[in-house]
């Protein structure tokens, strides 16, 4: 198995995330100084999305990965979330051992490249070597997660919250500690 632990990070950045632009910032950051804190070997991939697929960094190794602001995490347009997941589980299909966090507040409405059913073919190729975490801010994060392949048990529904969102990158840093350390 790799030593290297690929910590791949999908933020949604559509204009309904706009109002929670400064908590992502915050809690992305918080994530990533604890993780930078852990030992061993990891990599960030790191993509943004809202119409338009944002790769931020590119397997980076994790202790020099830079703080993410608002120049990274621009708000903008509709969410084609099954083109944003679509791409990033295709870039790392190849990678063994892989923790995949997604993070949305709303329902695919404008992909252009990757329909649900390839999206959910890619998904279920991966599920028993990654781990995944599927968060859904005030949307059925169990339906849309699903309806992408991904295990319902793997998928969380939030509310649209600056305390669920502590909480939702709170669980996926404990998670990326136990999975880079196990």
């Amino acid at each position: 198995m790799s030593k290297t632990t690929h910590v791949v990070a999908i933020l949604d950045c559509s204009g309904s995330m706009g109002s929670l632009q400064e908590e992502v910032i915050s809690n992305f950051n918080k994530f990533l100084k604890e993780q930078q804190a852990v030992k061993g070997k990891a990599k960030l991939t790191l993509v943004t999305f809202d119409d338009q697929y944002n790769l931020i960094y590119d397997k980076v190794k994790l202790k020099d990965v830079e703080p993410i602001t608002n120049n990274e995490y621009i708000i903008g347009g509709m969410t084609a979330l099954n083109d944003a997941v679509g791409k990033t589980v295709s870039k790392m299909i190849n990678k063994k051992k892989v923790i995949l966090f997604i993070h949305t507040d709303g329902a695919e409405n404008s992909s252009q490249e990757y329909t649900a059913e390839q999206v959910q073919a890619l998904v279920k190729s991966k599920e028993d070597e990654w781990e995944v975490m599927f968060v859904g801010a005030g949307i059925d994060a169990q339906t849309t997660g699903s309806n992408l392949g991904f295990q319902v048990t793997d998928c969380f529904s939030t509310t649209r919250t600056a305390d669920d969102l502590q909480v939702s990158y709170a669980s996926f840093s404990a998670n990326t500690v136990a999975y880079r350390t196990a």
